[in-house]
């Protein structure tokens, strides 16, 4: 069994050695921020663009940006495109007007 390690006492300042000074945390976290705010810009970009395709994923679309879910809006969004790729003519009207038109000959 491993002996478990118990955390020296504060009061006297022991255990502390694990402290980050606050300047150089802010410096080593500011560059992730800044990947994380062009990730949530380029996802809201990305979002815009989708649903003027697709309206009715709007909501999905949304709680993975709140979830800042960026991996899983790039996958979603992934599948809508293959998936218009595959049938290029549907939700463009272009078939069911189509459609429309011979139904009234008939």
């Amino acid at each position: 069994m491993i002996p478990r390690i118990q955390p020296e006492s504060t009061a006297t300042g022991a255990g502390n050695c694990h402290r980050f000074p606050r300047g150089r945390l802010a410096a080593e976290l500011a560059p992730c921020r800044r990947r994380v705010e062009r990730k949530r810009d380029e996802a809201g970009q990305t979002i815009e663009r989708t649903v003027r395709r697709h309206p009715e994923v709007a909501g999905e679309l949304r709680r993975l940006l709140a979830a800042a879910d960026f991996a899983g809006i790039d996958r979603f969004v992934g599948r809508l495109e293959a998936r218009d790729r595959r049938a290029p003519l549907a939700g463009s009207g272009v078939w069911s007007g189509l459609q429309a038109t011979s139904g009234a000959r008939t």
